[in-house]
């Protein structure tokens, strides 16, 4: 058999596992960054999800609230403390009396709901809000 002499081929080299094994870590530094940015933006998005869930949840329990009094005001009214969780919010509701701004006074026919929604461990994983319902609207 007959060698054929190939100049290119005597100057050509391989890669050498020095530089075989630097771009596995390089390729695997940039895994690891591209899957803990993935992991973070999926827990923003589902705490966020959350927060929608909850703010519908809070609406939810108010319109329920002011459709049963209209109905039956002297079952309905005044409206009791609850809890409920759905989709992994956990809502609470706490009615007290309604008091007037200028003297402190009690407003008659009128209660103050305090709801507090929360899914989560920390400060902002917690939706407040305050409402007011009437016993006439």
């Amino acid at each position: 058999m007959k060698r054929i002499y190939n100049p290119i081929a005597l100057h050509s080299k391989g890669f050498s596992l020095l530089e075989v094994l630097i771009s596995m870590v390089i390729v695997g530094v940039i895994g690891v960054l591209i899957f803990s940015i993935q992991t973070s933006s999926w827990k923003k998005s589902t705490s966020a999800n959350r927060a929608i869930v909850a703010g519908h949840m809070v609406e939810r329990q108010i319109e329920q609230m002011r459709l049963n009094i209209s109905q039956n005001q002297e079952l309905y009214y005044p409206p009791v403390n609850g809890l409920t969780v759905e989709n992994g919010v956990t809502l609470s509701w706490v009615v007290s009396n309604a008091y007037r701004p200028t003297d402190g006074g009690t407003l008659l026919n009128t209660t103050k709901c305090d709801f507090t929604a929360f899914w989560g461990g920390g400060q902002t994983d917690t939706l407040k809000v305050t409402t007011y319902i009437a016993k006439m609207f």
